[in-house]
């Protein structure tokens, strides 16, 4: 399968409301580092806001099973480059074996994708993802694994901005679900602050719903991109 990360076609993802809506969720212009450029990406969750990145604890350029937490917003902090690997329509994921066909039941019309650590604008092909399973756990975390091998790193996201959704946020699905009605989606943890020490790393919980029918802020998630001032 290629893999495109190429600005345009983050443009081109956008008009698909799927990984695009949370390009499209940023807030202000914002990238981490000048090397990255306008195509990288920072995800952050609506619990803590744009000024708490999705980062990779450590820095560097990046290693597998790196853990993956959030840090404060900076335009020098190579930690928070990341990119959108755009990986097709689930259908098409399914197609190429790098999703199982059980996702077509209710994901079919969203499309995948993929989250590269890129420090700098330098991709490391390591994306974001879970311990190497296609059965995982709640409350397994967030780390950097090599990118285009399993479903543990490909995402979804359904219903960007609705159902249960703040307009420009969206929940981020694992391609390893197999609980549709509860979904295993990235979750910072309940009770946790990015200022703890040692730092929290974000989780895949089960989707959670309040009675009124939203999802927790903590597992709602948005992206800056951009260059950081």
């Amino acid at each position: 399968m290629i893999r495109t990360r190429a600005a345009a076609v983050l443009v081109a993802v956008a008009a698909l409301a799927v990984p695009g809506g949370l390009i499209a969720a940023s807030t202000a212009a914002s990238a981490a580092t000048p090397s990255c450029g306008p195509g990288c990406v920072e995800p952050f969750s609506h619990e803590w806001g744009h000024n708490e990145l999705m980062d990779a604890i450590g820095g560097g350029l990046g290693f597998q099973h790196q853990r993956l937490i959030l840090f404060r917003a900076s335009h020098d902090d190579a930690a928070e480059d990341f990119t959108f690997a755009f990986e097709g329509s689930v259908p098409t994921a399914v197609s190429v074996g790098l999703l199982a066909p059980i996702m077509l039941l209710h994901y079919a019309a969203d499309s995948a994708f993929e989250v590269e650590y890129s420090p700098f604008g330098v991709d490391s092909d390591l994306c974001v993802g879970t311990w190497p399973s296609n059965s995982p756990q709640p409350g397994w975390r967030l780390r950097l694994e090599p990118c285009g091998v399993g479903p543990w790193t490909v995402w979804i996201v359904d219903h960007f901005g609705t159902d249960g959704n703040s307009p420009g946020f969206g929940t981020v699905i694992s391609g390893t679900t197999r609980v549709f009605s509860h979904p295993l989606v990235w979750t910072y943890p309940p009770n946790a602050s990015p200022f703890d020490i040692p730092r929290p790393s974000v989780l895949v919980e089960p989707l959670a719903t309040f009675s009124f029918g939203q999802h927790p802020d903590s597992q709602q998630w948005g992206s800056r991109f951009g260059v950081i001032p």
